[in-house]
């Protein structure tokens, strides 16, 4: 009825634009004030030099450029009489227009007429758009009313449906409020550019709103099925897209901003493109991805108290804003009695953490440099609630505090608990701190998740326990034995045995005269043998036994010969001190190389 009614009314009103063979009167500035008078008229004027060959096309976009005037003196007028009503201390009418959305660009506002003419000798074009303010009036006072007294009936049979438990029926009728508004909301902003201020039904708009707000939102956070949600959801979009048919993707809704997915992302996705299809006949899913369409439906949902809130979105994919937007509710309840997860398995898993203690039921462990701890520390993971949990296979991280080594993780067994046998101990600092934590990248298993998620699990990751280990490490202490000859005599000076300790002593070894209280033996038997002459150097080549031994379980650590190290000298006597030097070299670098391993 309302298109037939603004039709009649456009009929009676509207006179077909032609292009007249001389020049009206209105293309000329002061003749158009004159013939349509600011007081009496709404008019858009537009002219354009340089026109040839002026087709229909060239008419309709001059037209459409002096509408866009019109319709931007009308904004201005708003604004101005919004600005009056300020001064003498009414504010309701700016308050209210400020509160509205409403964009008159699309709108099509009844009653004008369009006027056009070609200047041929000038090559220039001109498009007139007015509008008589007295037949604009009665005419958007009487759609107001009408508009209104449709709202009113809109939201009460709502109200009665939901008051019958007819959930999908009462949200029909308020979402079907929403182009009723619109239309109250544009002839609103007309009649206040024309200056009427005090017929708007402002109060009453305003009431009706609040009702239906209400009467929407008791709906969506009642006990909805998943099916009821997706079905809300599809008509709230189909009533702001103003159009069915239209090809669409439907995206996974994602749990918050972590990018990931969960059981009910997939279930909601194919409830809500079954409503899709059946609310406005929209073309979603994989058969139609291939046609790269411009719309996509994406959503995110988050627990809220005891429901889950829901927000879908249409997005225009180019432009990459959102055009349509719907948000709705489901009570927890429903997936507890469905027996659907809604959080993603890594958020499971992360909340299960946090429900986790960890104790160190070994603080201090007796470790000595250059050795694996005899001990191994040991970790109880312990439920901070007292809940029964699954403790098994839950990766924690050992990590030496100043990065001494390198982190190693453990999983633990049955029980909660977890042993981690630590490397050799490399540093000779006498106290070292090594933490106890979940290994969240492992656990978590976060390669390729997305930025947002990681930073979550970061703010996250400080309020998970951790316990903490003290090593107390003492030094190795090595007795050495070193057998030196030059010669085949045994040399006054040692030179294998300094450099050897040199090494070691940099790595935090100590040394022992009594072998009954060292770590290690080392045992080195070494002889340089007279080799060659050529132009008065001489060469001499040093030959070595070497053995390593670890006192505390008598394993051979190390053995190696060495032969034919060459030295040389003025005399074979300087030859082989040089050839034992040498090979001390090498006999400090091949047993460090060992024991550091």
């Amino acid at each position: 009825m309302k298109n037939i009614y603004c039709l009649s009314f456009l009929l009676c009103v509207l006179t077909s634009g032609v292009v007249q063979a001389q020049q009206p009167k209105w293309v000329d500035y002061y003749k158009r004030q004159s013939m349509f008078p600011e007081s009496n008229y709404l008019i858009g004027f537009y002219s354009e030099s340089d026109l040839y060959n002026v087709g229909q096309e060239d008419y309709e976009r001059m037209t459409g450029l002096a509408k866009k005037q019109l319709i931007e003196a009308i904004q201005v007028n708003i604004k101005s009489v919004s600005q009056m009503q300020i001064a003498s201390h009414n504010s309701k009418v700016d308050e209210y227009f400020k509160q509205t959305n409403v964009s008159l660009a699309r709108a099509k506002i009844v009653g004008l007429k369009t006027e056009q003419y070609y200047n041929k000798k000038r090559k220039e074009g001109y498009a007139l758009v007015y509008a008589r303010k007295a037949d604009l009036m009665k005419f958007y006072r009487e759609h107001l009313d009408k508009q209104l007294q449709e709202l009113q009936n809109k939201v009460s049979e709502g109200n009665r449906f939901k008051a019958s438990g007819d959930k999908r029926n009462a949200l029909t009728s308020f979402f079907e409020c929403t182009p009723i508004l619109k239309e109250i909301e544009e002839a609103q902003s007309i009649l206040l550019a024309l200056g009427v201020v005090t017929e708007l039904h402002i109060d009453e708009v305003n009431r009706l709103k609040t009702l239906r707000k209400e009467g929407i939102t008791a709906l969506q956070q009642s006990d909805l099925t998943m099916d009821e949600a997706a079905y809300f959801v599809s008509y709230g979009l189909k009533l702001q897209l103003e159009e069915e048919g239209l090809v669409m993707n439907l995206e996974l809704p994602l749990y918050q901003n972590t990018g990931l997915t969960s059981e009910f992302s997939q279930r909601f996705k194919e409830v809500l493109s079954a409503n899709m299809v059946k609310v406005g006949n929209y073309k979603v899913g994989r058969n139609h991805e291939t046609n790269s369409p411009n719309l996509k439906v994406s959503g995110s949902f988050w627990e809220d108290g005891q429901s889950i809130k829901l927000i879908t979105q249409v997005i225009d994919a180019k432009e990459e804003v959102a055009i349509a937007s719907v948000e709705t509710f489901l009570p927890k309840t429903w997936f507890q009695s469905q027996g659907v997860a809604y959080l993603p398995e890594r958020v499971k898993r992360l909340q299960t953490l946090e429900l986790l203690q960890l104790k160190a039921l070994n603080p201090t462990v007796q470790a000595k440099v250059a050795q694996v701890p005899v001990s191994a520390l040991e970790v109880q993971l312990m439920n901070a609630q007292g809940l029964e949990q699954r403790l098994e296979s839950i990766p924690v991280k050992f990590s030496f505090a100043n990065e001494e080594q390198a982190h190693k993780t453990f999983a633990s067994d049955k029980q909660g608990k977890v042993d981690a046998y630590l490397d050799k101990i490399m540093s000779g600092k006498k106290v070292q701190i090594v933490f106890a934590e979940f290994d969240l990248e492992q656990y978590l298993d976060l390669e390729g998740v997305s930025e947002n998620f990681k930073q979550w699990v970061e703010e996250k990751r400080a309020h998970l326990p951790k316990a903490k280990f003290i090593l107390q490490v003492a030094n190795l202490s090595v007795y050495v034995k070193a057998m030196e000859s030059n010669l085949n005599k045994p040399v006054g000076i040692l030179h294998i045995e300094p450099r050897l300790k040199e090494a070691l002593a940099n790595r935090s070894f100590v040394f022992t005269n009594d072998i009954s209280q060292a770590d290690l033996a080392i045992d080195i038997q070494a002889n340089a043998r007279s080799g060659s002459s050529y132009s008065g150097i001489y060469f001499s080549f040093a030959d070595a036994n070497v053995t390593v031994t670890d006192l505390n379980s008598g394993d051979e650590l190390y053995k190696e010969a060495f032969s034919n190290v060459k030295g040389g000298g003025n005399n074979f006597r300087q030859a082989g001190i040089k050839a034992l030097q040498a090979i001390g070299e090498k006999i400090s670098k091949n047993i460090l190389t060992i024991l550091e391993k």
